[in-house]
C-alpha cells in the first residue's frame, strides 16, 4: 500500500490474492475512512462508502470508464474479481471531485493487470459457511501476455445459516444461495512509439435466492443481474506536440436486473425488471513544460433507463450529461511544492450548468515528509431512480435538486524505506442531501433534505521488518444531519483494523482484525446496532511446480447478527480453500 493524505494506492500481489470469488471490496474494507456495504451472500451486491457518504456519492472507474449503474447511481464492486486487478486508487472527500461530477464522497479507480511475462493459471476452491461443511465452490482461469489479460471466475454458495435479527430474534436464512460468473478482458496494443490503445470488456452474471422482504423470507424469490462494460481509449504522448499528452475514449455500459417472487408474502406475485444503459465519450489533453501543467477536456454521456414493474406503470427515461474541465498547476515530483487548480463545469439537460472548482497542494519538507491540502466543491446529480422510480408505496421525485458539497482536508504523510504513515483531518458539508423518506403512512418518496455535515480524522501506517509486515488504520467519523443533530444511519463513529503478515520462504500467512463501533439503524436514532469485532486469517503455501495452496477463514469470532435494518446478516464463520496451478513462460 502506498499512502498519501486523502489518497491511497493499493497494489495487489499474487500472494495477497485470495479465493477466486474475492472482489475489489475485499481489498478496500480495512482502509481508513472506508466502509463496505454487502447485501446477501458472498460475492453479491457490494458497494463502498467513504467518510460517511452514501454509495451513490462515490464514483467508481474501471480503467477510467464509469462503472456506476445510472439507475441506482452506484457501482457494484462484486462485478470485478480481485484476480483481475493490479492496483486500486482511492480518493477521499474533496480529492474525489477531480475525478468528475458526482464524486461527493470520493472516487475509486481500478487498474487492471496488463503486460508482464506470459502467465496461465487455474484455480479450484471450496467454501463453507459455519461448521456444517462445504456449501460453496469457486474456480477460475487467468491468462496474461505481453499486451493482453483474460480472467474468468465462477463462484457459488448455498448460504443457509442462522443469525440474530436487529430485534434480537433468532432466525434462519433458508434462501440465500448464489451463483456468479465474471469475465474481464483487457488488451493494450502499441500503435506507435508514443501512442497506445487500451481496450476493456467486463461482464458479470449473478443469480441469487432472495429473501424478498428481508424480514420475511420468501422461499421462491429469485434475483438476477447482468452487467457489461466495454470501452476503448487512445493515448497519444506527443499530440499535438511533444509537450502534450492527449487521450480520447468511448465506452458503453449495460445493467440488467430482475426480481421475481411468484408467491410473495405481500399477497400477490412480483415480477420487476430494469434495463439501464450509458454511452459515454471523452477527450482531454495535458501540457507539461518546465514544471507548468495545463489541462483541458470534455466528456458527454447519454443515460437511459427502462423499468417495468408489475405493480406500477412501465417507466422509460433518459438524460444527457457532460463535463467541461480546465486546470492549471505548477511543480513536479522533484520540486518542494506542487499546486493545482481546476474548474469543472457539470452540464445536464435537466439541471443546466454547474461550476465545480477545486484546488490541491503539497509541500515536501524532504523526500520522506510532506504536507498536503485540498479544497473543492462537488455536485451530484440525482440518479434516475431517485428522479423517476415508481412502485407501490415508493416513488422518485422529478423535482429533485442536485446535491451540493463543499469540503476540505489537511494531511501529513511520511514515507521511509520500511515505514510509511498518513494522517488527515477533514470537514465536509452536503446541502440538499437526497433521501427516500416517509411522506405519508403509505408512501416513501425521494426528497431533498437539509444539510449533512461530515467531519473526522484518519490515520494509517505500515511497517516492514522482513519477514514480518504490520499495517493498521484508525478512523473517526462524526456524520450528522445539521438540522436535527442526529447521526447518519449505518455509519460507525470509530472504525479500525490491524493486519500482520509473515512471508517465510514458500509460506505466507496473515491475520487481520477489524472493528466497528455502535451505529444507528435509522435517522431518528431510535434504534441502534452494537459494535463488532471481526477476525480473519489465511495461509498460502507454494508447493513448487507452479502449485499453490491457499486457506482462509473469515469471521473467526463467529459473529452472525443482522447488520442493518433490512436484516442483511453476517454469515458467521466462513472458510475458503483454494488450489492454484500456474504455468509461466520464461
Amino acid at each position: 500500500m502506498e499512502a498519501y493524505s486523502s489518497v491511497t494506492v493499493v497494489k495487489l500481489d499474487t500472494d495477497r490474492a485470495g479465493h477466486a470469488d474475492q472482489t475489489v471490496a475485499d481489498a478496500l474494507e480495512n482502509l481508513p475512512g472506508i466502509q463496505i456495504v454487502r447485501h446477501s451472500s458472498a460475492g453479491q451486491q457490494e458497494s463502498v462508502t467513504i467518510r460517511g457518504s452514501s454509495s451513490s456519492q462515490v464514483r467508481v472507474f474501471v480503467e477510467g470508464f464509469d462503472a456506476a449503474d445510472p439507475g441506482v447511481g452506484a457501482a457494484d464492486l462484486s462485478s470485478i474479481p480481485l484476480d483481475a486487478v493490479e492496483a486500486i486508487e482511492v480518493y477521499r472527500g474533496p480529492r474525489g471531485a477531480a475525478a468528475g461530477s458526482g464524486a461527493v464522497g470520493g472516487a475509486v479507480v481500478i487498474r487492471l493487470r496488463k503486460g508482464g511475462k506470459p502467465v496461465l493459471s487455474q484455480t479450484l476452491g471450496l467454501s463453507g459457511f459455519g461448521p456444517a461443511g462445504p456449501d460453496g465452490g469457486s474456480g477460475g482461469i487467468t491468462a496474461r501476455g505481453k499486451n493482453v489479460f483474460f480472467s474468468y471466475t465462477h463462484g457459488q454458495a448455498e448460504g443457509k445459516f442462522d443469525y440474530v435479527d436487529t430485534n434480537g430474534h433468532a432466525r434462519a436464512r433458508e434462501n440465500n444461495d448464489s451463483v456468479s460468473d465474471k469475465l474481464t478482458m483487457a488488451w493494450t496494443p502499441a500503435l506507435g512509439e508514443r501512442t497506445k490503445l487500451d481496450m476493456l470488456a467486463s461482464a458479470a452474471l449473478t443469480e441469487r435466492g432472495s429473501a424478498g422482504l428481508e424480514q420475511f423470507p420468501s422461499p421462491d424469490a429469485r434475483e438476477r443481474g447482468q452487467s457489461f462494460l466495454a470501452g476503448g481509449k487512445v493515448t497519444a504522448g506527443a499530440f499535438p506536440s511533444n509537450s502534450f499528452t492527449s487521450t480520447a475514449s468511448a465506452s458503453w455500459g449495460l445493467w440488467n436486473w430482475r426480481f421475481s417472487d411468484p408467491e410473495s408474502l405481500l399477497g400477490y406475485p412480483i415480477d420487476n425488471e430494469s434495463h439501464n444503459h450509458r454511452l459515454q465519450g471523452a477527450a482531454d489533453t495535458a501540457f507539461r513544460k518546465h514544471g507548468v501543467r495545463l489541462t483541458g477536456g470534455a466528456a458527454a454521456a447519454a443515460e437511459l433507463v427502462d423499468v417495468n414493474r408489475n405493480i406500477a406503470a412501465p417507466v422509460g427515461n433518459d438524460r444527457f450529461v457532460g463535463d467541461l474541465v480546465a486546470g492549471a498547476g505548477w511543480g513536479s515530483g522533484s520540486d518542494p511544492a506542487e499546486v493545482s487548480a481546476r474548474v469543472r463545469l457539470a452540464v445536464s439537460d435537466k439541471h443546466g450548468a454547474i461550476p465545480v472548482p477545486g484546488i490541491d497542494g503539497i509541500w515536501r519538507f524532504s523526500q520522506a515528509l510532506a504536507l498536503t491540502g485540498s479544497l473543492a466543491r462537488s455536485y451530484r446529480l440525482p440518479s434516475l431512480d431517485e428522479l423517476y422510480f415508481e412502485a407501490r408505496g415508493v416513488r422518485g421525485n422529478p423535482d429533485l435538486q442536485p446535491e451540493d458539497s463543499l469540503g476540505g482536508d489537511f494531511g501529513i504523510r511520511l514515507d521511509l524505506p520500511d515505514f510509511e504513515a498518513e494522517a488527515s483531518v477533514f470537514l465536509q458539508s452536503i446541502s440538499d442531501t437526497i433521501l427516500f423518506i416517509e411522506k405519508t403512512a403509505n408512501l416513501v418518496e425521494a426528497q431533498n433534505t437539509g444539510a449533512v455535515i461530515s467531519r473526522g480524522a484518519e490515520i494509517g501506517a505500515a511497517a516492514t521488518l522482513r519477514p514480518f509486515m504490520l499495517c493498521g488504520s484508525l478512523a473517526f467519523l462524526d456524520a450528522f444531519f445539521e438540522e436535527s443533530g442526529n447521526a447518519l444511519p449505518l455509519r460507525s463513529r470509530w472504525t479500525g483494523s490491524l493486519e500482520g503478515r509473515l512471508n517465510l520462504g514458500r509460506f505466507s500467512g496473515w491475520v487481520t482484525g477489524s472493528w466497528r463501533s455502535m451505529f444507528f439503524l435509522d435517522r431518528f436514532e431510535s434504534r441502534s446496532e452494537e459494535g463488532r469485532f471481526l477476525l480473519d486469517a489465511g495461509l498460502s503455501v507454494n508447493l513448487g511446480a507452479g502449485f499453490r495452496v491457499l486457506a482462509q477463514a473469515h469471521n473467526l469470532t463467529d459473529k452472525r447478527d443482522a447488520i442493518d435494518s433490512f436484516q442483511y446478516p453476517l454469515p458467521g464463520l466462513s472458510w475458503h480453500g483454494l488450489v492454484e496451478k500456474q504455468w509461466t513462460q520464461e
